[in-house]
């Protein structure tokens, strides 16, 4: 019984183990970042000292000094992180989205209060932009005067049944699903009959 036991966590361990490295982060070395990146917060990446990022910040005020994320929204489409970065989730910083020429909301929304804040500070512009989390998206929120009229979309929340769709564990699974390719989950079933196999022998 003791031995049955002993084999049945270390499978769940290797589950764990490698479940987390071929699903959900198999580029280790971001992993390693990320998790730094967790700690410091979304907003520690918001960069306005970087050439590449001031470069970009001039170029969205020329094309448009009143909506600058018009430029953003041009030159920067959306690609999830599992498709950018094989992780299932990475905080790119402004430079890394921009050399990519795309990202995710996350990578989106710092690379845009990036130029905003740059540009308050070089031009006294009074965007004022802010960050907001809604759990399972990030956008910006920035001052809008009434009489400036909005002729383009500009990226913000989603709706709450959305967010509640994809919160909670019945919603993380449900993202997982979603956003992970099917052959991982292939790769990773393939492994753990073998692994399996393996221990039932040992």
């Amino acid at each position: 019984m003791k031995k049955l036991i002993t084999k049945f966590l270390m499978w769940l361990s290797l589950v764990i183990l490698l479940g987390h490295v071929i699903l959900f982060y198999p580029n280790i070395p971001l992993y390693f970042k990320q998790i730094e990146r967790w700690k410091m917060g979304l907003n520690s990446l918001v960069d306005t000292s970087s050439l590449e990022v001031q470069r970009f910040a001039e170029e969205a005020y020329k094309y448009n000094n009143v909506f600058p994320e018009y430029y953003i929204f041009e030159k920067i489409k959306y690609r999830r992180d599992v498709d950018n970065y094989w992780n299932i989730e990475y905080w790119a910083t402004p430079v890394e989205t921009i050399e990519r020429g795309s990202g995710d909301c996350e990578d989106i929304a710092v690379l845009t209060k990036s130029v905003l804040d740059y540009l308050d500070q070089t031009y006294h512009k009074r965007y004022n932009a802010r960050l907001v989390d809604q759990r399972i998206h990030v956008y910006v929120e920035r001052n809008i005067y009434s009489n400036v009229k909005v002729d383009k979309p500009i990226y913000g929340a989603v709706p709450e049944e959305i967010v509640e769709k994809y919160t909670g564990l019945l919603g993380e699974i449900r993202s997982w699903t979603e956003d992970i390719p099917l052959w991982r989950w292939i790769v990773f079933a393939t492994v753990m009959i073998l692994v399996t196999g393996f221990l039932v022998k040992f």
